[in-house]
């Protein structure tokens, strides 16, 4: 798993999240973290919700939601 990136999407979430009282969409992630490919944005959702970081909704836009999990690898990044 790419760190930097992983990081960057979790606080992309929880930023954008905290600001708007609602999930960002995976456009929203995109144009936050720089990254130029929506399906690798994609991807990299699919191997954070199978490590435990964020949950979504399938088929249901802008349901990503930082797990209690995520919260703690944001909070562990911030001291590195």
């Amino acid at each position: 798993m790419r760190n930097d990136l992983s990081v960057s999407i979790l606080r992309a979430v929880k930023d954008f999240t905290a600001e708007h009282r609602f999930p960002p969409s995976i456009r929203d992630i995109q144009n936050m973290t720089d990254y130029n490919s929506t399906s690798g944005i994609y991807a990299n959702l699919a191997k954070l919700e199978s490590q435990g970081y964020i949950t979504r909704e399938q088929a249901k836009a802008r349901s990503v939601i930082l797990t209690k999990k995520g919260r703690s690898r944001l909070d562990a990044a911030k001291q590195l």
